[in-house]
């Protein structure tokens, strides 16, 4: 549903509020949430690295490059906020990219050092975009306001794990 304007309009809990059938509640509780999260990361990640293969890159340093592609401060622990991995973690994936010739580490203000994405590296990123193209067209192919629904909720829940993880 859009305003006039062609701007969506603001999602609201009624527009999701899923079944209001008693006995059903349990389609909304704390551990189907993590369940049907968990499924939908483990298809995710299952087609994209069907996708990936061939083209010379991992989901997890496509996830990486894909990053580093679109961040001029890509510094360990941006990426390991961005990622939700520690910054050791985040300094060992970039490590192995550097590794791999896909990044370099650049100096910056007061010796913090950024990953930049090498020639090498954009051209693998390039193939692994049009390699995904597929499973990317299918997921906008659902409703534009389920699509902002969607990553609002995610989001949310992100925002407040991240909150209680690191106090």
């Amino acid at each position: 549903m859009s305003e006039p304007s062609g701007t969506p309009s603001p999602v609201t809990k009624a527009t999701h509020a899923g079944p209001s059938i008693p006995g059903t509640e349990g389609w909304a509780s704390g551990r189907h949430i993590v369940r049907a999260t968990r499924r939908l990361h483990h298809r995710l990640d299952g087609r994209i690295d069907r996708s990936l293969d061939g083209s010379g890159i991992s989901g997890a340093q496509f996830e990486l490059l894909d990053l580093i592609g679109h961040d001029r401060n890509a510094h360990a622990a941006a990426l390991a906020r961005n990622l939700g991995v520690s910054r050791q973690s985040a300094s060992r994936l970039v490590a192995r990219l550097v590794l791999a010739g896909l990044v370099d580490l650049l100096t910056i203000d007061a010796g913090v050092r950024v990953a930049a994405i090498t020639d090498e590296g954009r051209r693998r990123l390039t193939r692994a975009h049009e390699a995904t193209a597929g499973l990317v067209q299918e997921v906008e192919a659902l409703d534009l306001d389920d699509r902002a629904w969607f990553v609002d909720v995610v989001e949310r829940l992100d925002r407040s794990l991240r909150d209680r993880d690191d106090p």
